[in-house]
């Protein structure tokens, strides 16, 4: 290393220069990949937004989600998906017809079929 043996530059087992750090190779292919996993993610919140614009203008504004409570078995798995905490628990999981904003991310979710659009 530098420094004449007095304990500067290279550590021991350190492969490269003196004083430059080895960065982790990001290649282009994988920035593109990652890059274009965030347009689809993008993409879908438009549409979910556009949807939403169109429900609103044909006077669907009130399309909410609806749990049949003969179905749902309680276990809280939507309540921890709804991005506007629009489902709580109360032995089963009832919507919150003012907060729900009927993205239907709880349909998706549901193991239990026990969710639909009203």
């Amino acid at each position: 290393g530098m420094g004449g043996g007095r304990g500067m530059g290279m550590a021991a087992g350190q492969i490269g220069f003196p004083g430059v750090t080895p960065q982790p190779e990001v290649s282009a292919k994988d920035e593109a990949n990652a890059l274009e996993e965030e347009a689809r993610l993008l993409e879908k919140q438009l549409q979910d937004v556009k949807r939403r614009i169109d429900q609103v203008q044909k006077g669907k504004g009130h399309a909410v989600a609806y749990i049949d409570p003969g179905k749902c078995n309680g276990c809280g798995i939507c309540v921890d998906y709804c991005p506007v905490d629009a489902i709580i628990m109360i032995d089963v999981a009832v919507i919150d017809k003012q907060k729900c904003t009927g993205c239907e991310l709880c349909i998706d979710k549901c193991p239990l079929d026990a969710i639909t659009m009203v």
